[in-house]
């Protein structure tokens, strides 16, 4: 088997200090500049290996991206499907006020009540006393990052440096 990406990177920073530590002996130079040559050429194989594998995975983490949603309209109508059915059934049964419910086949259908608490209707919101709300608390970014600039020495946040990323063309 090659060798990996890992060891390539290796092979290339050790030569690249070979390289730093060389002084004046230019045949010495000169083999660690053709050794970077050669891990360069393995390295470039080795990227060309790898962009071909996360390209062909780009494109089946697409796919699959496709078949879930797929997959979630499937389940979101049979949701509603079912859902309509239950509602008819129901309003069925309480139609011809039938309490103790009736056999159908192997199964019987009742209506019962949901558990739990009541559910509360509010016919206007906006009359809610204010000792009754609740206030949600949340970092508003764009208003610390204008703080922080005028800031800079502020102890609890700080601005980070930008991230890296990969560049394929």
């Amino acid at each position: 088997m090659g060798e990996t990406l890992f060891d390539l990177t290796g092979q290339m920073l050790e030569l690249k200090n070979m390289l730093c530590e060389c002084a004046d002996d230019t045949e010495l130079e000169q083999i660690i500049n053709d050794s970077i040559e050669s891990v360069e050429g393995a390295l470039e194989v080795k990227a060309e290996g790898y962009v071909k594998v996360i390209q062909q995975m780009e494109m089946e983490q697409e796919r699959c991206d496709q078949l879930a949603c797929e997959w979630q309209m499937k389940s979101d109508i049979r949701k509603n499907a079912i859902k309509r059915m239950k509602d008819k059934l129901t309003q069925a049964l309480i139609a011809i006020d039938k309490a103790d419910g009736i056999k159908a086949g192997d199964y019987t259908l009742k209506v019962v009540k949901n558990g739990g608490q009541a559910p509360i209707i509010y016919d206007d919101e906006s009359a809610i006393p204010q000792s009754l709300m609740r206030i949600k608390y949340e970092k508003d970014s764009k208003l610390i990052r204008e703080y922080l600039a005028e800031h800079p020495e502020t102890s609890w946040a700080h601005i980070g440096e930008r991230g890296v990323h990969l560049g394929i063309k």
